[in-house]
């Protein structure tokens, strides 16, 4: 039997047989995370305003799907295809618009997670009203997609739940800006509960949460569930783009399909997000960091910043580990000694330490005996507590 081939290695797009792969792919919902980043981006500052008049929802709660009206099961079924039709000659906001409000008076009673997606027709017309352009116009100012196409109504406005048309090159120029700004979101990834029930919590596997986030999906351990580690974004039918969050040395992992509705593939298709979580747990070559080598790409003003800030983190870390010992334990340092503990090697070597805003990064070989690991320090210029303490493999990539 052959072995499986990594998703690292494998074309970013799987073309059903007797097929000629198209210049460009409909990405399906995928074009939800474009439009949930952008927003995000760009009106960050007004996410707070409602969706519509008389309507007790924000436009972030609809750009990270709690409106708490289901629109997929039953769009699927009953409105996608007069959707698209009437789309041909209608603008389709006044569709959009009837449809989620009639779905709001007679279902809506909290905010929570439901996949919706008639309400991205109407987060369309929102962004233009906010920003004085199309959405369909900033998309495309994202580096590498200059010549991305978008299916759209009558009048000319993209659909938003779907229809953005990406290359290949295309698609991974998207997710390396996306996980640009996904990772600069850090300390906001997990502010939305975990989903609970849909098809998208599956593809990650029953081992780990998933939140959502801006169209996009993020996976976390249940093990560790306050440290983000993927994020996914998803189109029909099982198209993928996932960057990891836990390893900076790993590219974007893409899978698009052509023609996208025919179910060619089997239940392997589905199995992609999994397939990519196993990428962060495959072992790196093994090559420990010297501390002199891990800075010595820094100018001295920088490596006077982060020696300063290695100490006083460091300090703190011993002082933890040194009470944790003695069984003291301090409501300020004493948990994250208690949260070490608990933690096995295997874990350990999973995660990293984070801080809000990033200013440099650097590894060195911890002292408190866990010979395999090397303790990361994401050093920030306006921050002086440690959030999170975990550890991430010697052999990883030292970001400069």
């Amino acid at each position: 039997m052959a072995a499986k081939q990594s998703v690292l290695k494998r074309p970013c797009a799987l073309i059903r047989d007797g097929c000629t792969a198209p210049s460009t792919f409909n990405t399906m919902s995928i074009t939800k995370g474009a439009v949930g980043l952008v927003f995000l981006v760009t009106e960050k500052s007004r996410l707070h305003e409602g969706i519509l008049p008389e309507i007790d929802i924000t436009v972030q709660q609809a750009l990270c799907h709690q409106t708490g009206i289901e629109n997929d099961a039953t769009f699927s079924k009953y409105m996608y295809d007069d959707y698209m039709e009437r789309a041909k000659t209608e603008n389709m906001y006044a569709y959009a618009v009837s449809a989620f409000k009639k779905a709001y008076k007679t279902s809506f009673k909290q905010s929570h997670y439901e996949y919706n997606n008639i309400v991205w027709r109407i987060l369309v017309q929102r962004y233009e009203a906010m920003s004085g352009r199309k959405i369909s116009a900033t998309i495309p100012l994202i580096p590498g997609l200059t010549n991305a196409k978008f299916d759209t109504d009558a009048a000319g406005y993209m659909h938003g739940l779907n229809g953005m048309k990406l290359s290949c090159a295309m698609a991974k120029s998207y997710a390396v800006w996306a996980k640009g700004v996904i990772v600069r979101h850090h300390g906001s990834l997990l502010t939305y509960p975990r989903i609970e029930t849909h098809c998208s919590l599956h593809f990650a596997g029953d081992n780990m949460n998933v939140h959502p986030f801006f169209g996009w999906f993020i996976v976390a351990r249940k093990t560790l569930p306050t440290a983000p580690i993927l994020a996914y974004s998803v189109g029909y039918d099982a198209q993928f783009i996932c960057v990891a969050l836990a390893d900076d040395a790993l590219p974007p992992m893409i899978q698009l399909r052509h023609p996208f509705y025919e179910p060619f593939g089997g239940r392997k298709r589905y199995m992609f997000v999994k397939e990519c979580l196993e990428q962060l747990d495959a072992k790196p070559a093994k090559r420990k960091l010297e501390f002199d080598e891990v800075i010595s790409g820094l100018d001295p003003a920088q490596r006077d910043v982060v020696m300063a800030r290695y100490r006083d983190v460091k300090a703190k870390y011993d002082e933890s580990a040194r009470k944790a010992a003695n069984h003291e334990a301090d409501r300020t340092v004493g948990p994250l000694a208690q949260f070490l503990g608990s933690m096995s090697d295997a874990v350990k070597s999973q995660y990293v330490v984070t801080a809000d805003g990033y200013l440099n990064s650097l590894r060195t070989c911890d002292s408190a005996g866990l010979a395999s690991a090397c303790l990361r320090l994401i050093m920030c210029a306006n921050c002086d507590n440690i959030q999170k303490l975990a550890y991430t493999r010697s052999g990883a990539r030292v970001p400069r």
